[in-house]
């Protein structure tokens, strides 16, 4: 579909805009807030580049926007006692913020849908082995991801860097946050799977099939 045509994506872009103007002010560290939104300004160019070649369905688009919004999210607070974690403690009794973990959750959750989408449609792969798939490719990212925070806390600032990195002391933290992203994934093409055997008693060409398609 054009982007010209695509409505929905229009309303979603105003809306994450808007929502990413007013989380730009006064965030709680300048310098870090910077840092994690280089992955959201790099994310939007690839995407907005490779429209003309290759579009994911609109129903991707709103998963990987959604994974962009709790990003940007958590750099307004530089992952650091996000309201979530607040609630969180006070509700779980958590020694540490958890909002971090929520993200690489989302990670693995939001994006599986697109990853199966491209593993199906570019690669050619069979609905299973996309499914088999995707969620160790979401792990090799977020390993790329983790090794990608590691250089950026070498070269930055001392301060900012550990703030960046965001282990909170836990000498784990990097395995823990793959791991989430794993639990994420496998959920959500557990998901998928119920969603397309319920919608194919109903109809005979899926929803998901239908976004697959577009």
């Amino acid at each position: 579909m054009p982007f010209r045509r695509n409505h929905v994506l229009h309303i979603e872009l105003v809306l994450f805009v808007i929502f990413w103007v007013l989380l730009a002010i006064h965030p709680n560290k300048a310098l870090d807030w910077w840092m994690e939104n280089m992955l959201n300004f790099a994310a939007i160019i690839v995407l907005a580049v490779s429209y003309r070649w290759f579009q994911f369905s609109t129903l991707s688009y709103t998963f990987i926007l959604l994974l962009i919004v709790l990003h940007t999210f958590g750099a307004h607070y530089a992952y650091h006692e996000t309201p979530v974690d607040r609630w969180m403690k006070s509700l779980f009794h958590f020694k540490r913020n958890m909002y971090d973990r929520i993200v690489h959750l989302g990670f693995g959750l939001l994006l599986s849908f697109p990853t199966i989408e491209l593993l199906i449609r570019v690669a050619r792969m069979r609905r299973l082995w996309a499914y088999l798939v995707a969620p160790w490719v979401l792990v090799g990212f977020g390993a790329l991801y983790e090794i990608g925070e590691m250089y950026v806390a070498i070269y930055a600032p001392k301060k900012e860097g550990s703030d960046f990195l965001g282990m909170q002391g836990d000498i784990w933290d990097s395995e823990r946050d793959m791991q989430m992203n794993l639990i994420g994934a496998i959920t959500a093409v557990i998901l998928i799977v119920i969603c397309r055997k319920v919608w194919r008693k109903k109809t005979d060409t899926p929803p998901l099939e239908i976004a697959y398609n577009e």
